[in-house]
């Protein structure tokens, strides 16, 4: 059953060990603390509850011509009490008021799904993902908590809802978390949400990362050394499908391009990749060919969760990319 992370407790009460968020049992013994029984006993953990299970059992109970009813709809996306965490502003008027949108959730909801392993895994990466490209085409930005909200509420057994007291996702992974290894005589250093402070005079020394105006944080950086040579990739998660959702992208590409450094005479990065879920916006496609990202270092990429041919093509690119700066990838 989907719940939102509590509050955090006193001094004390909380270890600050990780947990494994894709491990039951350790979700299991977050709500065996303390502070989280304690917790249960109060009257607002009663009544959410209370709502959360009747949310439950009503979409559970509902025909498909109930769920794709603009009122059920409207229920989902914008009264949907599975967490309270993070109202997200983000409109989702014409998400609503979209017919297609909704028979094919309802549909969604009904289907047989695969016995549990990874056939039912690939399934629900499958209808999260046409969610998310279908949502996309109706925002302005992607309402990540109200989908995660509807996926909990329509899969409860499948899909959970873990929201921090910030409103942040937590996907078990933290800022600044990395992964470091090498290919053939270079290092790589793969970066999640690096942080590139604001400049100070200290930055001129050193090997730290800073940015030359406000502070930043891309998603992924990629920064591949070689003796004193060093290429950094910058990749950022968007999720605005429509061509001028795609130009304020790119903007933002533009800007990281520019005001990112390392201390002591370190280039600032040489490409910057937008990652979507989808272009369909038309015109767009140009961005995303292999032509166009060589020449200008610029552009964009299709991930889509089980496409594992977007994640090989990405892959290929780079690689391609890091020998063509004279990187030996080969041993």
């Amino acid at each position: 059953m989907a719940e939102e992370e509590p509050a955090t407790p006193a001094s004390g009460e909380q270890s600050s060990e990780s947990v494994d968020l894709t491990d039951p049992e350790a979700i299991r013994r977050i709500y065996g603390t303390r502070y989280t029984e304690r917790m249960r006993s109060s009257k607002d953990w009663q009544e959410w509850h209370s709502e959360h299970v009747q949310m439950l059992q009503d979409v559970r109970s509902a025909s498909p011509e109930e769920l794709a009813s603009s009122e059920f709809q409207e229920r989902l996306w914008e009264r949907n009490p599975v967490s309270s965490s993070g109202a997200c502003s983000v409109s989702t008027r014409k998400v609503v008021e979209d017919r297609a949108l909704a028979s094919w959730l309802a549909e969604k909801a009904r289907d047989t799904l695969p016995g549990h392993g990874p056939e039912r895994v690939a399934k629900m990466e499958e209808v999260f993902g046409e969610l998310c490209k279908r949502v996309g085409r109706l925002t302005d930005r992607m309402p990540w908590v109200k989908i995660l909200r509807v996926m909990a509420s329509l899969f409860p057994e499948d899909f959970s809802n873990v929201v921090t007291a910030e409103a942040d996702l937590l996907l078990g992974i933290r800022n600044g978390c990395f992964m470091e290894g090498s290919i053939g005589k270079a290092s790589v250093r793969f970066t999640f949400q690096q942080t590139f402070p604001s400049y100070r005079p200290s930055h001129d020394v050193g090997s730290s990362a800073y940015s030359v105006s406000g502070e930043r944080r891309p998603d992924m950086v990629l920064t591949v050394r070689d003796g004193n040579r060093t290429l950094l990739i910058i990749l950022d998660a968007k999720y605005r499908c429509s061509r001028s959702g795609i130009h304020a992208a790119l903007g933002d590409m533009h800007l990281y391009r520019d005001s990112l450094r390392i201390s002591g005479g370190g280039p600032k990065p040489s490409v910057a990749f937008i990652v979507t879920l989808s272009h369909d916006a038309e015109g767009a496609g140009v961005y995303y060919g292999n032509e166009y990202r060589r020449t200008h270092g610029l552009g964009g990429f299709d991930l889509a969760p089980g496409k594992d041919h977007q994640a090989e093509a990405l892959a290929s690119f780079l690689s391609s990319l890091i020998a063509s700066r004279g990187f030996a990838l080969d041993g």
